[in-house]
């Protein structure tokens, strides 16, 4: 895996060429990245988008990179020169995307509003003339897009410019969020921020031609009639290069779409002549995925559903999870549904409908569950039959359940409401003839009730069955004894209401979690506060401790999760993974694994590993990652002040792809000490020989061997430039030119002089080489004024084209050999290289499209 870092904020767009060997990022920041994917690294970056980038693409009929952004302007940047060669105006609002056909002739680009643009991309315009021509024409320039008529004239030499030829309206309202095209047939897919996806047909470069020659005869046919001569001229309009087929409503709001397979007549038989079908595959806001067999005509479209994806996962956010005393299910709930896991094969075994879930619990046994709701309603499900077997209601006026806890003795729960009470409910056999006739059923009756002088929010036994912990809106938490309901002490600190608790396995510490972003350590001997700890960064949302153990988990609705020694009031470990806020966790009982639910739909289970956790290196990842953070922060900072200045016009090339990082600036450190060390090596070995030559003149006895550094002997390293090289070659190739570019003057001459050295050996000459033209890039006018570096260089320029020639013949050489294996394999073979390979993987897909799909 690579991972390539660059942009300051979020990525909002990338872009692979035809070849796969260059990729193309936009980001939030504003910039566009181009990366180079074999060498692992940014090869430049460029400026001048004003607001967020929201496409790319890569022509394949020249070397330019297209980028759509916010800013309402298309931009055309040729990467021979990395400039920007126009500016394309005339959007009124956010541009939100843009396709190309299959061609690359046209461009249809997207907007927030309901109004889509269509443009003609010109491949062997006059630039001097178009721009000309453009200068006076409002649709293509407006007062904002001045400042890039240096540009312009200093990019003349790029043939490819693009020209506006009419809008269309859309049907939907809302914003565009992505077009994909189909270039077998021509078509075109809209889909909105709502639920619908529209389709476009785009008409060939012939049909728009006799469509226009059919105008232009028009035209001269009426001024025959009038008996004039001037005839006007025939122009196009976007109507005559694309027109609405059809619109695809779906079930909720869309998240993105793409296109699948293609049949065509031959292939199924209820397709008339000329007809195709293609399936579009889209992914659902409420997390499904559905896919819909789009029949394509001339003019018309038609769709029926294929299939749907969408028992797995949650269709909102989790509110609840809870798992079973052999930790070998798990039951979370959302808006309108629970789902039963089983936690070995992780997958569902049950779904059940619902209402509003707050809260649930397994009872004894682990073949029921009951849930509270926000409807005030308390309801026990079968498990094994899927079937509601009792709901009460649980408040007095509607009020939600907020929480649920079982009696350490299974035979009691007991729920918190908004109503101000905590009431009390015992498990018992109960004849229900609706049930059976012959045998009873599990039930729960109300046997008692503690009022509270404020809306409860969670309630809690203590393990050894003792004390009842009661926490409450005033923002106190109040402990019952259970047995007669006495109270027994009240516990306040907190700033805001507490929303979780948990009580430790010995009875002996609580630790409650409240909105102040708080969690507080509690001794249940006295009531005393041992530790007030700062968690999270936002309301935390829920705690768990972990089985027989004073470590517990927190998780909040920053999105992380947090585990504690609460014996130690330590920080542990901060896991991430959640996109959304998280609301609830369990911890098994075994304290095996923990699991956490989240607004963002998803189910996360944490394994506990046999890895040991360094606190220490812990809070030194933390403290890089803050520091990464800050960085962030002082590149975005100068950015905005150099846009106050006025530096955005220029626009082009600006610096490397990648960022100064943590990791970047260690690199540095690590080069820095290598040479540093090197070189105290080399002297050492120098007074050594000196030393050894002194005694053979004087005829004394030879001084003892030379003893190597303890680090280059530890790496078995026979030579102080074979070290240097292995720290080069550790530093990930995307933060290597920012280690390079952070290095002192005199450091970057000394590696100069270890990269003659390599060069000369021939040793890892392709890493050589971009160091060095790296370095001499950065420091040209420093290395030309000193006459030191002058035989250094010399060295270089000789030894350094004959080492690349000698790579290329060697490359050149292999894929020769490659070649001719492979045309020796297709002669003594009756098919192709890769023929039986294809003939099978078309054999496969003919036996999938014959299976029957499943439907709605």
């Amino acid at each position: 895996m690579v991972v390539l870092s660059g942009h300051k904020s979020a990525v909002s767009a990338m872009a692979f060429d035809v070849q796969g060997m260059q990729l193309a990022s936009g980001g939030n920041d504003t910039n566009i990245i181009v990366w180079d994917i074999v060498a692992e690294t940014g090869l430049y970056r460029l400026k001048g988008h004003k607001d967020v980038i929201t496409g790319l693409h890569f022509l394949r009929n020249a070397n330019v990179l297209l980028s759509s952004s916010k800013d309402k302007y298309i931009r055309v940047w040729d990467l021979d020169i990395q400039h920007c060669a126009q500016t394309v105006v005339g959007h009124r609002n956010e541009i939100c995307s843009f396709a190309l056909d299959g061609e690359e002739s046209r461009l249809i680009s997207g907007t927030a509003n309901e109004e889509m643009y269509v443009w003609t991309i010109l491949y062997d315009a006059d630039p001097v003339a178009f721009d000309s021509a453009a200068a006076g024409d409002e649709t293509t320039h407006n007062d904002d897009a001045l400042d890039d008529a240096n540009v312009i004239a200093t990019t003349a030499a790029t043939k490819v410019r693009i020209a506006l030829v009419g809008k269309l309206m859309r049907s939907g309202k809302e914003r565009v969020v992505s077009m994909r095209v189909h270039n077998p047939t021509q078509t075109i897919a809209v889909q909105s921020a709502d639920k619908l996806i529209e389709f476009y047909r785009l008409h060939s470069p012939k049909e728009v031609t006799k469509k226009l020659k059919r105008r232009q005869k028009r035209l001269r046919e009426k001024a025959a009639e009038k008996g004039t001569s001037e005839v006007e001229t025939a122009v196009t309009d976007a109507a005559d290069h694309m027109v609405h087929l059809y619109n695809l409503r779906l079930s909720a709001k869309s998240v993105s779409c793409a296109w699948g397979r293609t049949v065509k007549k031959g292939a199924d038989k209820d397709l008339d002549a000329g007809d195709t079908q293609v399936d579009m595959v889209v992914a659902l806001h409420n997390n499904t995925i559905e896919s819909h067999a789009i029949k394509l005509s001339a003019k018309t479209a038609t769709s029926s559903p294929v299939s749907q994806l969408q028992q797995p996962g949650h269709r909102s956010g989790v509110r609840c999870v809870a798992i079973s005393d052999d930790s070998k299910m798990l039951v979370s709930c959302s808006s309108n549904e629970i789902k039963v896991w089983n936690m070995a094969t992780r997958t569902v075994i049950r779904t059940l409908p619902s209402g509003y879930c707050l809260c649930v619990t397994f009872i004894p046994g682990n073949r029921h569950v009951v849930v509270g709701y926000k409807t005030g309603e308390i309801e026990l499900f079968d498990i094994a039959s899927a079937t509601s077997l009792q709901k009460e209601m649980a408040t007095e006026g509607g009020e939600s359940v907020w929480s649920i806890a079982m009696r350490p003795d299974k035979r009691r729960f007991v729920t918190g409401a908004a109503d101000k009470n905590v009431k009390f409910w015992d498990l018992d056999l109960i004849a229900d003839e609706e049930y059976s006739t012959t045998s009873k059923r599990l039930g729960f009756v109300h046997s008692a009730t503690l009022k509270m002088s404020d809306d409860v929010l969670c309630v809690k036994y203590t393990p050894d069955q003792r004390l009842i912990a009661v926490s409450l809106l005033d923002s106190t938490v109040k402990l019952f004894f259970e047995d007669t309901l006495k109270f027994f002490t009240s516990l306040y600190g907190h700033k805001l209401p507490v929303l979780s608790m948990d009580i430790s396995a010995d009875s002996t510490l609580m630790i409650t979690a409240s909105a102040d972003k708080n969690i507080k350590l509690w001794g249940l001997d006295f009531g005393d506060c041992h530790r007030s700890m700062f968690a999270h960064a936002d309301s935390i949302m829920g705690v768990s401790f972990v089985a027989n153990t004073h470590y517990a988990f927190s998780v909040s609705k920053d999105r992380t999760i947090k585990y504690w020694d609460c014996d130690t009031f330590e920080h542990i470990l901060t896991l991430n993974g959640h996109h959304g806020e998280v609301w609830c966790t369990a911890v098994s009982h075994h304290g095996r694994f923990m699991v956490s639910g989240s607004h963002d739909r998803s189910l996360r289970v944490w394994t506990r590993t046999d890895e040991q956790v360094l606190l220490e290196e812990e809070r030194e990842r933390e403290r890089e990652e803050a520091m990464d953070s800050e960085m962030v922060t002082e590149n975005t900072a100068e950015a905005g002040a150099g846009e106050a200045e006025g530096d955005v016009t220029m626009v082009g090339a600006d610096g490397l792809g990648g960022k100064k990082t943590v990791e970047t600036i260690k690199g540095a450190e690590q080069i820095i000490d290598a040479i540093e060390l090197a070189e105290n090596e080399r002297e050492n070995m120098a007074e050594h020989k000196k030393a050894v030559a002194l005694a053979k003149i004087n005829g004394v006895d030879a001084p003892p061997p030379f003893e190597q550094n303890i680090i280059m002997k530890y790496l078995r390293m026979d030579s102080p430039e074979r070290y240097v090289l292995h720290i080069v070659k550790k530093i990930k190739p995307n933060d290597l030119q920012e280690a390079l570019l952070l290095l002192p003057f005199n450091h970057s001459t000394n590696l100069l002089r270890y990269i003659e050295a390599w060069i000369k050996k021939s040793w890892s000459v392709e890493l050589c080489c971009r160091c060095l033209f790296f370095l001499l890039r950065v420091h040209q006018k420093q290395i030309v004024s000193n006459q030191v570096m002058v035989d250094t260089l010399d060295s270089l320029r000789m030894n350094t084209r004959g080492r690349i020639s000698e790579l290329k013949n060697i490359i050149g050489f292999n894929v020769a050999a490659l070649n001719h294996i492979k045309r020796k394999m297709e002669d003594e073979s009756t098919s192709s290289f890769f023929g039986e390979q294809s003939e099978q993987l078309n054999k496969n897909m003919k036996k999938k499209q014959r299976l029957v799909r499943p439907t709605f």
